[in-house]
C-alpha cells in the first residue's frame, strides 16, 4: 500500500517508463531484488478509498488473523490469554476457505497470522499455500519458534513474506536458534520485542544479539496489561519512561552502522514517538476500522485484536463491507478519527497517534492529552 507519488512511480516502472533517481532510489527500498518481475494492480473505487489525509477504506487492507488460540507457552504478559494445547480451538478449514473467498472480494492485500501459537495449526501449511496461490496475498506470521517443523520452513520459504520470533526471556537461546533456523532456511526473519518496562535497562543488548544473527528487522512492541497480562500494570510504560526509551532507541540506530536491519514500532506505540527523532508522517497510529480489523478462530471480525471479551461480527453472514458498516466498526472508528483528550485538540501529531489506544487510557503515554473529552 503506497500513497499516490508511490503509485505513480509503480505506474511508470509498468510502462517502462525512464525514473529519476531519487524514484530508483524509492523502488529500492519498496521492492527486493528477488521480487518477482512482475507487477499486479488492484484497483476497484468501490472498495478502496481515501479522504483526505485520513486513510478509510471501505474493506480492511490488512487483516490480523488467530489461527487458534492453543499455545504451548504460557507468557505472563500475553494479552491474548491463550489455552494450552489440549484446550480451545482451531480455525477450521472451511472457515478459512469462506474467509479466503471473502478477502478475494474485499481485495485484502495483507495478513499476518498469529495464535495462541499458529505454527501448532495442524494445517499451516496448507493455509500458508492457499494464501498465496489462491488469494493472492503474502502471508507472514508471528511465533514462538518451538513448533517450526521441516514443513513448515519449507512452506514459509516458498510462501511467506516475512516471519517474526518473539522474543521471551525465560526462552532466550531457544529463540535465537529459531531465528537463526528461518534465516539459514533462507526465510526473511524479524524478532518482536514487547517493550515491558523491566527491559528498557537491556533494550539495546537484547537486540544486537538477534542483529549478530542477521535478522533482518527489529519490531518494538508496546505492552498493554489486557488477557495474561493483565495482572502486569507495573511492567505499563509511562511518560517518565520515554527518556529512557529514547536513549535505547539512539542506541539501536547507533548498531545500524554495523548491521543493515529496520526498527519499526507497532501503532500502538504512536504516542511514544511523539517527541523522538521520527517523521510524524512516517508514524501511523491504530487502524483498526480505518483500514485493518482482527479476526478471531471462531470467524468474529473486531477492529482491534485486543477486544477479546467483545462478541464480534461473524464473517459467515456478512460481507466485510457490511461489516465495516455495523455498529461495532462505526463507533471504533468515531471513537478513534475525533478527539478523546483536551491536549489532542491542538497537537499536530494527532494525525499520526490519533490520540492512542482506545481501549484503555492508562497505556497512553503523553504528557499533553490533558483531560478526556466527552464526546459520546
Amino acid at each position: 500500500m503506497v500513497d499516490i507519488e508511490g503509485f505513480n512511480v509503480l505506474l511508470k516502472l509498468a510502462n517502462k517508463k525512464k525514473l529519476s533517481e531519487d524514484e530508483l532510489k524509492f523502488l529500492n527500498i519498496l521492492v527486493k531484488s528477488d521480487s518477482p518481475k512482475k507487477l499486479k494492480f488492484l484497483l476497484d473505487p468501490e472498495i478502496k478509498f481515501a479522504s483526505g489525509p485520513n486513510i478509510i477504506t471501505n474493506t480492511p487492507v490488512l487483516i490480523d488473523l488467530s489461527l487458534t488460540n492453543k499455545c504451548n507457552l504460557h507468557c505472563s504478559y500475553c494479552y491474548m490469554d491463550s489455552l494450552p494445547v489440549n484446550d480451545g480451538k482451531f480455525l477450521s478449514l472451511d472457515d478459512f476457505e469462506i474467509l479466503l473467498k471473502k478477502m478475494k472480494e474485499a481485495r485484502v492485500l495483507q495478513i499476518a497470522l498469529g495464535g495462541g501459537e499458529p505454527t501448532l495449526h495442524p494445517n499451516f501449511a496448507e493455509i500458508l499455500r492457499k494464501l498465496r496461490l489462491d488469494g493472492d496475498i503474502v502471508p507472514n506470521y508471528t511465533t514462538n519458534g518451538t513448533v517450526l517443523t521441516n514443513e513448515i520452513l519449507e512452506a514459509s520459504k516458498k510462501y511467506c513474506g516475512a516471519v517474526a520470533v518473539s522474543y521471551m526471556e525465560n526462552l532466550y537461546k531457544e529463540t535465537l536458534v529459531s531465528a537463526k533456523k528461518l534465516l539459514d532456511y533462507g526465510i526473511q526473519a524479524n524478532v518482536h520485542i514487547v517493550l515491558l518496562k523491566s527491559r528498557l535497562q537491556n533494550l539495546n543488548l537484547i537486540v544486537e544479539k538477534y542483529l549478530k544473527l542477521g535478522v533482518n528487522g527489529i519490531v518494538l512492541l508496546l505492552f498493554k496489561p489486557m488477557g495474561r497480562g493483565k495482572n502486569l500494570r507495573k511492567e505499563v510504560l509511562a511518560q517518565q519512561d520515554t527518556k529512557l526509551l529514547l536513549l535505547k532507541i539512539f542506541e539501536i540506530l547507533a548498531l545500524k552502522e554495523k548491521y543493515d536491519f529496520k526498527l519499526n514500532f507497532d501503532a500502538c506505540s504512536a504516542p511514544l514517538l511523539k517527541d523522538m527523532p521520527f517523521l510524524a508522517e512516517s508514524i501511523d497510529g491504530c487502524n483498526g476500522s480505518r483500514y485493518s480489523c482482527y479476526i478471531d478462530w471462531n470467524l468474529k471480525v473486531k477492529p482491534c485484536s485486543f477486544m477479546q471479551d467483545q462478541q464480534g461480527v461473524d464473517l459467515k453472514n456478512n460481507s466485510f463491507k457490511k461489516i465495516w458498516q455495523s455498529e461495532l466498526f462505526v463507533d471504533f472508528r468515531n471513537k478513534l478519527t475525533n478527539y478523546r483528550y483536551i491536549g489532542c485538540k491542538t497537537c499536530n501529531f494527532f494525525k499520526s497517534c490519533w490520540g492512542g489506544c482506545p481501549l484503555d487510557p492508562s497505556i497512553v503515554a503523553c504528557d499533553k492529552k490533558g483531560g478526556k473529552l466527552k464526546i459520546f
